[in-house]
């Protein structure tokens, strides 16, 4: 034993055949194209992320050079590069998904259907290229040789929230996001295994909240309903009130007031009876003066319903043909609609539907054919509370139309 401890120890170590060599190197410039991707956003990265209302445009605003719209503008909801809002385009599975008439996304894909999001913000190739404020690319998943699939469900209640600074009690809230993912796949027991061959699929993502709102606005006070304005001010500079008498000549103003009611006070006689019609409606002020005297509250529905569908099937190892469609339909409520008083809502019912196929060809392994067909459609109804009635005649308003679709209150 000692023997062979002592040509174990003095064996000499064999020549190197094979070799293993890991190296990481700083990616090179692509020079192939001119675009600038910003940043890709895989599956998980999208899933595990806090996306208030699971809206997929947040995502954008974490590459370089996206920022919110501003305020009360009109588009994308974002702005690249300094571009306009209304100039971002959006793609689905290399589908046109750009609304033409509001510039947003025609459909908004649900998160848990996503399987890549990219946002170019700059010098996109011709493929993607059309408007000059960013491009946002959303790749759907396809289904696997196994079963996948999730549920969830997201909440938001008032009874987490603290009162708003101006609101005189706590608004209601409550927020429900819920939904499930399956994909996998195509198997009907005894008649067809699509393994390795056909795949699918689904995706269902639903909406529902109640939102409460304020708003603070100026209705007429009893003295003005009498025609007293005496202690009336001009609602933006606070300066004094000067009230014109239509139907009298000469000039009021500060220094003159030959045209002036006498102490800014109507005459019951000159009363229009439309606007007492009119004034029985406005309720009284619940606050101070005379300006920005009532504040109100109201609250909004928002009920919508995602689906996406996605087949993929593989004919043979050259020839794949893919289909997807999505339908979203969406039920809102607009409770002061443009006035400070919540009597008059607007309703809206949006549906929006995505939908496309594409057959893939490869001749050679660097030779390839792609034909693709989509199709889109966005239809909005929106109505009135008082749809149909007609108010204007039961107020003495004229010459409006009389088509039961158009009859309701009068802008």
């Amino acid at each position: 034993e000692l023997v062979r401890l002592v040509e174990l120890l003095s064996a000499q170590v064999g020549a190197v055949s094979d070799s293993v060599t890991v190296a990481a190197e700083a990616a090179l410039i692509n020079t192939e194209v001119g675009a600038i991707k910003g940043d890709i956003i895989v599956q998980q990265e999208i899933n595990d992320m806090p996306l208030d209302g699971r809206d997929f445009t947040d995502l954008a605003f974490m590459v370089s050079g996206v920022v919110p719209m501003a305020q009360g503008g009109q588009g994308s909801g974002l702005n690249v590069n300094g571009a306009r809002s209304d100039s971002t385009n959006y793609s689905v599975d290399g589908f046109n998904n750009r609304n033409p008439r509001g510039a947003a996304a025609q459909v908004r894909p649900n998160v848990g259907a996503m399987q890549e999001f990219r946002m170019e913000v700059a010098g996109f190739s011709a493929d993607t290229g059309r408007m000059a404020g960013g491009n946002i690319n959303m790749v759907l998943r396809a289904g696997t040789n196994k079963f996948h699939g999730d549920v969830f469900e997201f909440l938001r209640n008032d009874i987490f929230d603290a009162r708003s600074f101006f609101d005189q009690r706590k608004q209601s809230l409550r927020r429900n996001q819920f939904g499930a993912t399956l994909h996998g796949p195509v198997t009907i027991p005894g008649l067809y295994n699509g393994r390795d061959k056909t795949f699918f699929l689904f995706s269902w993502e639903s909406y529902r909240e109640v939102l409460g709102q304020s708003q603070i606005g100026s209705v007429p006070t009893l003295e003005q309903r009498a025609g007293d304005f005496s202690k009336s001010v001009v609602p933006v500079t606070g300066a004094p009130l000067y009230l014109r008498d239509p139907l009298a000549t000469g000039t009021c103003s500060a220094t003159v007031r030959t045209a002036c009611f006498p102490d800014n006070r109507i005459p019951a006689s000159r009363f229009d009876p439309i606007a007492q019609k009119l004034l029985a409606y406005y309720p009284l002020p619940n606050r101070p003066g005379t300006i920005n005297n009532f504040i109100s509250s109201a609250k909004d529905f928002d009920v919508w319903n995602s689906f996406v569908w996605k087949i993929d099937h593989r004919f043979r190892e050259q020839d794949t043909v893919s289909f997807r469609a999505q339908v979203r339909g969406a039920e809102t409520t607009s409770p002061f609609a443009g006035s400070a008083i919540p009597l008059w809502p607007n309703y809206s019912h949006d549906f929006r539907s995505l939908a496309g196929v594409d057959y893939t060809h490869m001749f050679t392994p660097t030779l390839l054919t792609e034909a693709r067909v989509g199709y889109s459609r966005g239809a909005t109804n929106e109505s009135t509370a008082f749809q149909g009635q007609d108010i204007a005649g039961q107020l003495g308003i004229t010459g409006v139309t009389n088509d039961p679709v158009l009859r309701g209150w009068p802008r």
